[in-house]
């Protein structure tokens, strides 16, 4: 079957612009499951989806990004879709954050 012309714009297999050693040092705490940026897409803004499988022992340090972000926190239980069944604690500016049910969190650019 030929494919699709929108076919392109399907993402199904991880294509992550990481070197071994990066990769090797996030697999510890997580699984990356896929990534979807311009290099991966013409034309596509950069999102990834991985599975956050145990605490880490220190975050990722203070930063800014040029561009809007959005967090995706879901919860994996099909009869409680929302229940973290954990707490997930993340700062923002100078506030930190503890959430325990599913949510999207809006980041502004800087």
């Amino acid at each position: 079957m030929p494919e699709s012309r929108y076919g392109k714009y399907i993402v199904q297999e991880l294509k992550a612009p990481f070197s071994p050693e990066f990769a090797a040092s996030y697999a510890t705490f997580a699984k990356r499951i896929l990534w979807i940026d311009e290099n991966v897409v013409p034309g596509a803004f950069q999102m990834n989806c991985s599975w956050y499988l145990k605490p880490t022992d220190k975050g990722t340090p203070a930063h800014t990004h040029d561009v809007d972000e959005i967090l995706g926190f879901f919860g994996n239980d099909p009869d409680d879709p929302y229940n973290l069944h954990g707490e997930v604690e993340f700062w923002l500016g100078d506030q930190p954050q503890k959430i325990a049910r599913s949510a999207m969190v809006f980041i502004p650019a800087g």
